[in-house]
């Protein structure tokens, strides 16, 4: 993934919500986002012309996890996320990954299963979801 370097200065927070801990919001500068030219209180800012997104979830690994993704950086993308003195949400959903090995049942011979049969320690949790 290219990678964008945008200007110093250019989040002024970043607040997770209390009562959804899994919504985090962040707040950007437009001025040094776009660029500002100099005044009396600071030199002229530098703007980027695109702006995207990239996502690591956590878990990455294991029989229930998530997968990065991400938007490329575009300029349509800065141009529709941010304006001067306005909020933008922008709502991202991740599907979880379930591996089709995290349950599976077996029948034997006998109803208990012989400690081999039985354990799941070393099995590895594939490339096929459920979906």
């Amino acid at each position: 993934m290219m990678q964008i370097t945008c200007p110093g200065g250019f989040t002024l927070d970043r607040q997770q919500n209390q009562r959804n801990p899994e919504t985090i919001t962040y707040f950007f500068n437009y001025d040094v986002m776009k660029g500002a030219p100099a005044n009396q209180y600071r030199d002229e800012i530098t703007g980027t012309d695109r702006i995207g997104l990239q996502i690591i979830p956590r878990p990455d690994k294991g029989f229930v996890r998530y997968e990065a993704c991400g938007l490329i950086a575009n300029s349509d993308l800065l141009v529709k996320a941010l304006n001067p003195n306005s909020t933008t949400l922008i709502d991202i959903v991740l599907q979880r990954l379930v591996s089709k090995e995290v349950f599976r049942l077996k029948l034997t011979a006998d109803s208990m299963p012989s400690e081999e049969e039985g354990n799941f320690r070393h099995t590895e949790p594939g490339t096929e979801y459920i979906m």
